[in-house]
């Protein structure tokens, strides 16, 4: 079987408010890590490290690669210290957020 992955980074195949959508899924993220980092920390890392994501323009790197090495050497944890807390938000409580 092939997983195939689609994202809508520009929002023009999904219709999602995201000045709705964007404050609850930060403040359901912060507090699923909370135990690990604190949210007030995390949020503005998580935000800048997308945005240097989506500003990156070489193609040698991958848009995960950029994130991670900006994301976690800020918050002082490696990928491995949360990426099982991470995948279970994602499995358990991202799709609850429906707006």
């Amino acid at each position: 079987m092939t997983l195939i992955l689609l994202l809508d980074l520009d929002d023009t195949l999904l219709s999602n408010r995201i000045q709705t959508f964007q404050p609850a899924y930060l403040k359901a993220l912060g507090r699923h890590l909370s135990r690990y980092i604190a949210p007030e920390k995390m949020i503005p890392e998580l935000l800048a490290s997308t945005q240097k994501m989506l500003s990156n323009n070489r193609p040698d790197q991958t848009l995960e690669e950029v994130f991670d090495s900006s994301f976690y050497p800020a918050l002082g944890i490696t990928k491995q210290d949360i990426h099982l807390e991470i995948e279970c938000f994602y499995s358990e409580i991202f799709p609850s957020l429906r707006v």
